[in-house]
């Protein structure tokens, strides 16, 4: 190789790895499309991990304008079908707080996660808890949906539900506690279905789940509708950055 091959060879290199230096703390393993969505950041520090997260009509336009953004915080986005959704996200998500656990004082969280699980064959759980510490494994049987709001509104919205299920997962009774809500069911069969559909609620393209009769309240169900959709866009984004966070 000649002297101005490997020169060029050389400057070439360290103009590569200036450029990626530049942008090593921009997520572009995937450029944005010009579509809406979420350009978020993570940002770690001794006490917390927080998310900063913010909506946009242009992701490909915003992404490149993170200049007043943390210098310290890998910047990515995520994009949404609508700006509607994005809004959304940024109202759920931004300064989003996991607070660590040092040694044996935890840190009280102000943000709890929503956590799942059966209390018997007939009955279905909902925990409204603070995340578990980095390592610490759940109970057996828990599932960790994820942040997906606060639990005062959650129990509102559960109440209206219960008045607007189809017959298929009607719970008879829900059981309102401080920190948890217990749906009691019929059968196995209802419990069973309900406990899938609030576990897989991100996967869903539709809510098929409502009563669909002449004296239905059309208003208060479109309005739980919606707050279970957001609720599935939460729990879509959740699983998305959950390990970047906990």
């Amino acid at each position: 190789m000649s002297n101005f091959d490997l020169n060029q060879l050389v400057n070439e290199t360290f103009s590569l790895y200036e450029s990626e230096s530049q942008s090593s703390l921009l997520n572009k393993d995937l450029v944005p499309r010009e579509a809406p969505g979420v350009v978020y950041s993570v940002s770690k520090s001794l006490f917390f991990t927080n998310l900063q997260c913010s909506e946009s009509p242009n992701l490909k336009e915003d992404f490149k304008n993170t200049q007043n953004w943390d210098e310290d915080s890998e910047i990515s986005f995520y994009e949404t079908n609508s700006f509607h959704e994005a809004r959304t996200l940024a109202r759920e998500f931004n300064q989003f707080k996991v607070y660590k656990n040092l040694g044996s004082r935890p840190i009280r969280n102000e943000n709890r996660l929503w956590f799942l699980r059966f209390v018997d064959d007939e009955q279905v759980e909902l925990i409204f808890e603070h995340p578990p510490g980095r390592g610490v494994e759940l109970p057996r049987g828990m599932i960790n949906l994820g942040a997906l709001g606060d639990a005062a509104l959650a129990k509102y919205y559960f109440e209206q539900l219960g008045q607007s299920l189809n017959n298929e997962m009607n719970f008879k009774e829900l059981k309102v506690g401080k920190k948890s809500l217990i749906f009691c069911f019929e059968s196995h069969t209802k419990a069973r279905k309900f406990k899938a559909w609030l576990e897989f609620l991100d996967e869903l393209t539709e809510m098929d789940i409502f009563k669909t009769s002449a004296s239905s309240d059309e208003m208060n169900i479109l309005a739980v509708k919606t707050y279970f959709f957001e609720r599935a866009l939460c729990r879509k984004f959740w699983k998305h950055v959950q390990s970047s966070l906990l």
